[in-house]
């Protein structure tokens, strides 16, 4: 006779919430290539679909935190589930450290992409003011913040 009756039922579950974050993860490491390669046509695809995913993920983990209640939810997972879902949440856990790792990379890469965005803008900007000067024959004159050589 099984100890743990609906140990099979809570590693499905936990099983199914693994596969989920696995493509998550994988959702995440075609972010970071279109990132780093400049695809930025299908950055909102992914922003959508993980938008979607994490929703799900949410709602899985607020059913959980509620079904264990005060006990803790590895206690309930280990009282609930057995030895089989235990190993499952554990499991979980590693691949949940995995997607928030990649997470951050992905943020970091972000960031310093938008810096890099902004001081080109503001040489560019820089520039275009500097070439957009006219002189009284209204020819453009390129002004370079210092006196002209030969003015006085």
């Amino acid at each position: 006779m099984n100890p743990h009756p609906a140990d099979g039922a809570l590693a499905g579950e936990l099983a199914a919430e693994s596969a989920l974050i696995k493509r998550f993860v994988g959702l995440l490491k075609t972010e970071q290539r279109a990132l780093k390669e400049g695809m930025v046509e299908s950055l909102e695809q992914l922003a959508r679909e993980k938008s979607t995913m994490v929703t799900e993920l949410r709602s899985r983990q607020a059913r959980r935190e509620r079904e264990a209640g005060s006990v803790g939810v590895e206690a309930w997972i280990e009282r609930k589930g057995g030895p089989l879902a235990a190993r499952g949440w554990r499991d979980l856990l590693d691949i949940a450290r995995e997607a928030h790792r990649m997470n951050h990379l992905n943020g970091i890469l972000i960031d310093t992409l938008m810096r890099n965005n902004r001081r080109a803008l503001a040489i560019l900007q820089g520039v275009a003011q500097r070439a957009s000067l006219y002189g009284p024959d209204g020819r453009t004159e390129h002004y370079s913040g210092g006196r002209m050589l030969g003015a006085v």
